[in-house]
């Protein structure tokens, strides 16, 4: 989570990129650390957060913590981003923001089960 956290700091943290492109580094700096890894481990969080919570309480809230923990700057860049006109202001920067995470985690489990980064790249778009 450390590093997940590391590249959210250094990506979306960055005040002289415009937001979006804030979101963009991100997502293209786990594509370039999966993609010479062809692809088979996927992400280290949402692997174990399918089946780790089910097993303990106290995993399903240090999991649920994690994922808010990338979750607040994923809002904050997208904030800016409908502050500065640059995405819709009618939806929530925090629902947008999950909505965002899911979606890239699930490219993420289909880009290890097909061994493909076709499925990132497309949502990265």
């Amino acid at each position: 989570m450390d590093v997940l956290l590391a590249i959210a700091a250094g990506s979306l943290g960055d005040g002289g990129r415009e937001p979006l492109a804030k979101i963009g580094a991100y997502f293209d700096a786990i594509v370039d650390i999966a993609e010479p890894l062809q692809w088979r481990f996927g992400c280290l969080l949402a692997n174990l957060g399918l089946e780790l919570p089910t097993h303990s309480e106290s995993l399903r809230k240090a999991f649920s913590t994690a994922l808010e923990a990338l979750t607040v700057p994923f809002a904050n860049a997208i904030r800016d981003a409908q502050a500065s006109g640059q995405a819709r202001a009618n939806v929530a920067a925090e629902d947008w923001a999950m909505m965002l995470l899911a979606s890239w985690h699930g490219s993420l489990l289909r880009a290890k089960v097909e061994r493909s980064g076709d499925a990132p790249r497309l949502s990265r778009t």
